[in-house]
């Protein structure tokens, strides 16, 4: 009876994150792009949406960061500003009292990592839990191809063939 449990959770789970997705992607494409950065967001692709899945833990360990944020800086600048979103994820305590410590030490230190590596791209915490399953392998980089109909996963750190594709997928 518990497999079907959880059977069934990881499908509510699936049909949250769609509606979360068409939401993200709804918000993004109504953006409005300045006319100094117009020129460099014409040759990226507008039918696209890249999301990283963040480990907390892996925001604390250098050689877990590291290739996140050498992958992050070289996304085009535009890019970053309007079709890049990030997801935090992290483990939360039973008890309600350490939930309410514990997400205020996650956004506290989100906020620092934000500020000293200058991260453009909103990036939001995973109060739920909605997006754990994705961040199993260690940070995560999902790619939402609108004009495909595909998304591809792929998880850090990349191999250089995976970055090259990633940055001429979302060129071309």
């Amino acid at each position: 009876m518990k497999p079907k449990m959880k059977k069934r959770f990881f499908l509510k789970q699936r049909f949250f994150i769609a509606p979360v997705v068409a939401i993200i992607l709804f918000l993004n494409s109504s953006g409005d792009v300045s006319n100094q950065s117009k020129e460099l967001s014409d040759a990226i692709e507008s039918d696209k949406l890249v999301l990283f899945i963040i480990h907390m833990d892996s925001l604390m360990c250098f050689p877990c960061l590291n290739p996140f944020l050498d992958f992050y800086k070289l996304i085009p600048s535009p890019f970053r500003e309007n079709r890049l979103w990030g997801v935090v994820v992290y483990e939360n305590p039973k008890k309600k009292e350490e939930k309410v410590r514990r997400e205020k030490i996650v956004k506290k230190k989100l906020r620092g990592f934000l500020k000293a590596n200058n991260i453009e791209c909103p990036i939001v915490l995973d109060s739920f839990h909605s997006f754990k399953e994705f961040s199993k392998g260690g940070t995560t980089l999902l790619v939402f191809d609108q004009r495909k109909k595909i998304v591809e996963k792929y998880v850090f750190p990349l191999k250089k063939k995976q970055i090259e594709e990633i940055l001429n997928s979302l060129r071309n």
